[in-house]
């Protein structure tokens, strides 16, 4: 407006200066465009230091637990010593056989957890474990192949899986109270393709009319609430910007969501 104004005055002015208007004109959108980027990277940055906060005390927890867990191998040593005391030596091995095998199955979970070199990977998932058995649902944690590194920013990952994970545990409160809840997460790698897959029992969307190709528009549920709709929508969208792939399948008595990247 500045440069019109004047040029409507004295169009000699503008045409002698041209040259260093235009060169002002240009550092002063450089001097904008490096602002706004920078403005950006703060603001994503502090997504992510966001993240680590949130879930720092999740991490602490499943550290005390571990500990807690190798106090509890001196109770164990001295038990397996009293168990190797008994005469009997069948029924000695078949007590101890018993022990080892119910200790192995208390301690897989976290084995597993402790398997995941990525903290926020792991401290989401522990969160969202620890939820689930707050609600008597059975949680199961299995690999195939590397885990990896999924190719989206840390906080995304949190937004992505906690979003799958929170849906899961929601619609597998809906299962009779003579059925076992469950929700079954699966992370791992197959032909350079890395992938998410949810799995949980119950909920509404294998049982009714529901066009699925609504479920991740934005402000679609099957649940009454003004804040719904949004979680599918935003892993919809996260998946999408990375050029991935989100499947919704049934399989038995599951409702399966895979994510795939490459």
């Amino acid at each position: 407006m500045l440069l019109l104004y004047v040029w409507r005055t004295n169009e000699n002015i503008v045409r002698q200066y041209i040259i260093y208007v235009l060169i002002a004109f240009f550092l002063w959108e450089g001097i904008n465009i490096f602002f706004l980027y920078q403005n950006i990277r703060i603001k994503e940055q502090k997504k992510i230091i966001n993240v680590h906060d949130r879930y720092e005390p999740f991490l602490k927890g499943m550290i005390y637990e571990v500990r807690q867990k190798q106090h509890d191998f001196k109770n164990h040593l001295h038990t397996l010593y009293g168990l190797v005391q008994l005469e009997d030596d069948k029924e000695a091995k078949n007590r101890i056989q018993e022990y080892l095998e119910s200790v192995i199955e208390s301690i897989k979970p976290t084995d597993k957890l402790l398997n995941i070199k990525d903290p926020i990977l792991n401290a989401i998932i522990y969160s969202k474990k620890a939820l689930a058995e707050e609600k008597n649902i059975l949680f199961e944690l299995n690999f195939q192949g590397e885990i990896p590194e999924y190719p989206i920013e840390k906080y995304e990952l949190v937004e992505l899986l906690g979003n799958l994970l929170d849906n899961a545990i929601e619609a597998a409160e809906d299962v009779d109270a003579a059925e076992i809840s469950r929700v079954a997460l699966t992370i791992g790698t197959e032909e350079n393709e890395k992938f998410i897959i949810v799995k949980n029992t119950g909920g509404t969307l294998r049982n009714s009319d529901i066009d699925i190709h609504k479920i991740f528009k934005s402000g679609f549920s099957t649940k009454q609430g003004k804040s719904r709709g949004y979680g599918l929508y935003n892993v919809k969208r996260i998946v999408d910007h990375y050029k991935g792939h989100i499947q919704l399948s049934f399989e038995n008595e599951y409702t399966v969501f895979q994510i795939l990247f490459k």
